[in-house]
């Protein structure tokens, strides 16, 4: 089975506690989600398909235009930022 995720890649990231590489997994994932307080795990979310991923990481947005290619404002300290 494959699984398709959309993620803030960078190509300088060469480490998964990077924000930017592809491995990364966000301490908090955000409104909705069912995180853990305690960080005892991590969630990575993922669809079955290309069009679900992107729909589960743009789905919120009422509008889709070149502003939601921008790294998101919670944005680790230290992150990569794309040139």
């Amino acid at each position: 089975m494959e699984f398709w995720r959309v993620l803030n890649w960078h190509p300088d990231a060469s480490d998964p506690s990077q924000n930017g590489h592809p491995l990364y997994i966000w301490p908090r994932q955000g409104v909705g989600r069912v995180d853990d307080p305690d960080h005892e795990y991590l969630v990575v979310y993922v669809g079955d398909s290309a069009e679900g991923a992107v729909a589960e990481a743009f789905g919120s947005y009422p509008r889709w235009d070149e502003n939601i290619l921008d790294p998101p404002p919670a944005t680790p300290a230290g992150t990569l930022k794309p040139s």
